[in-house]
């Protein structure tokens, strides 16, 4: 049983994907389509990582997953696979490189579709390895932790995986199997290295060559986030699998009612995604317009604000409480709610006029600014150093190469600039939050700390990331960027700071 525990901890550790056969690739490297035996697909990410969010979670045995388990205890190495439409995962490779022989080596993946199926897959696999060669039985939630623990204690990504496969889950399907004889039977003569070794079939989206050919607005998160919510979309989602459906009187009530007064007419918001299907008019949806508070700390200590980067339940659970505390009228919440509320339109701001814009411009000189080193050959040691040898002067492959290591995703620079520009936040009147920074001179600042944060963004991917890039974007150390940028121009041009934050701040996590 080790043997086979230490392979599924290999397998993804390894950040490796392996066709047991020839997979199809689509001409132009954007499609990958095959099957994969069950292990390979156990603890793949589907939550907030680079290469997308999916917004479903296991939801337990409802009908349709009643009939994914049954297929899987009767016949998992046959009918399986012909009678479920298998898995959808997006995915991030440093390059083309990193599809060799039959393995997909990626940085970042996000299983998009087929997350139910996995959950199954992978609670069954638990289970035979907790019970091993005992008969299926209840089991207390302390059992199980203390299973988690000494199975995975040296793998911490998978530990942390499993935090979202609750013993009431679980306990559902034990609790199934145990009041069908003919599934009892069938899990306890199940072998598990069969079990592991039947297939599922599989569709993988190479995200890096998806996005070439998109407009500046999708990057790799973006685009494997759409993918994601379309996929989960026409499978009928419940409204309250999606916060926005859920909360959209109190959000219009409390959170947005100044955005929705400064842009009306201009922009709609979306609750759901995909609900604004209106192309004449602009749409923004809660999630980018909730992320744009979290690093002001408005409800977190600073510890917590940098891990909540690019994350979407942790913001909306915030939320949540929020949204509780202000229907128990807590005049503390109700207070900070209307902070919330005249800030979020001054941040989209900064954030659309400003920033973007700032991103844009400096991405093209970045370009052409490694471009020139490419061709120097002062990039050798750098992480696109092979590729770049292996593109032979071909002027428009080295751009490919180089745009594809210069691309930003706006949500990982943007949550910097809000935490970095936090301390000059002042209520102008009763109604309005203003930025301290004079207006002759707020160009100037956005765009200067905007560049430095980006310049020390793509030094890091060139140098060749430690771990992820969601990881790495997460950590304290990446907020440090732009504090000389922002010392300096606030000593240069005397820029007032204010307690604003301090002042209405209401911990909520």
């Amino acid at each position: 049983m080790s043997e086979i525990i230490n392979e599924i901890i290999e397998t993804t550790k390894n950040e490796v994907i392996t066709f047991p056969e020839e997979f199809y690739k689509s001409s132009d490297n954007k499609t990958i389509m095959g099957e994969v035996s069950f292990k390979e697909i156990l603890f793949l990410e589907y939550r907030d990582t680079e290469a997308g969010s999916n917004p479903r979670e296991y939801a337990g045995l409802k009908k349709t997953n009643l009939h994914i388990l049954h297929s899987i205890l009767t016949d998992s190495h046959n009918m399986f696979r012909f009678l479920h439409s298998g898995v959808i995962i997006s995915l991030t490779t440093s390059s083309i490189t990193g599809i060799k022989g039959n393995t997909v080596k990626y940085e970042e993946c996000c299983l998009t579709n087929g997350n139910q199926t996995r959950f199954i897959i992978l609670i069954i696999t638990l289970l035979k390895l907790f019970f091993n060669k005992e008969q299926i039985r209840p089991i207390t939630s302390q059992e199980y932790k203390r299973f988690v623990k000494e199975t995975f204690n040296d793998s911490n990504n998978i530990i942390d995986f499993l935090n979202y496969v609750k013993h009431n889950k679980i306990s559902e399907i034990i609790n199934c199997i145990l009041t069908n004889n003919k599934y009892k039977k069938e899990f306890n003569e199940l072998n598990i290295r069969y079990f592991l070794d039947s297939r599922i079939r599989i569709q993988i989206n190479l995200i890096n060559s998806l996005i070439e050919d998109l407009s500046n607005e999708f990057d790799s998160y973006s685009a494997g986030t759409l993918i994601a919510e379309a996929n989960n979309d026409t499978q009928n989602v419940k409204p309250d699998d999606i916060f926005g459906n859920k909360y959209k009187k109190e959000l219009q009530d409390y959170i947005f009612k100044d955005f929705a007064d400064k842009f009306k007419g201009q922009m709609q918001i979306e609750y759901r995604y995909g609900e604004v299907v209106d192309r004449s008019i602009e749409k923004v949806h809660i999630l980018t317009l909730l992320r744009l508070i979290i690093p002001t700390g408005l409800f977190t200590k600073n510890k917590d604000i940098y891990k909540l980067t690019n994350q979407r339940s942790p913001i909306y659970t915030i939320f949540s409480k929020l949204i509780a505390r202000i229907e128990k009228d807590k005049e503390k919440a109700i207070s900070t709610a209307k902070t919330v509320s005249k800030l979020i339109p001054l941040l989209y701001n900064i954030r659309k006029e400003k920033i973007i814009p700032s991103l844009e411009t400096h991405k093209r000189k970045l370009v052409r600014d490694y471009k020139k080193q490419a061709f120097a050959g002062e990039l050798e040691n750098s992480v696109i150093g092979k590729e770049i040898n292996e593109a032979r002067g071909d002027d428009a492959l080295i751009e490919r190469i180089v745009r594809r290591v210069v691309n930003y995703n706006v949500e990982h620079i943007m949550p910097v600039v809000v935490f970095r520009t936090r301390s000059l936040f002042k209520e102008e009147t009763e109604n309005e939050i203003k930025i301290t920074i004079p207006k002759d001179i707020i160009d100037q600042y956005f765009s200067a700390l905007t560049e430095a944060i980006y310049d020390n963004y793509v030094k890091i991917k060139i140098k060749g990331l430690p771990s992820s890039l969601t990881t790495v974007v997460r950590n304290s150390s990446f907020y440090e960027f732009g504090t000389e940028t922002y010392s300096l121009f606030k000593k240069m041009n005397n820029i007032e700071e204010t307690n604003l934050i301090e002042k209405y701040q209401y911990i909520l996590t």
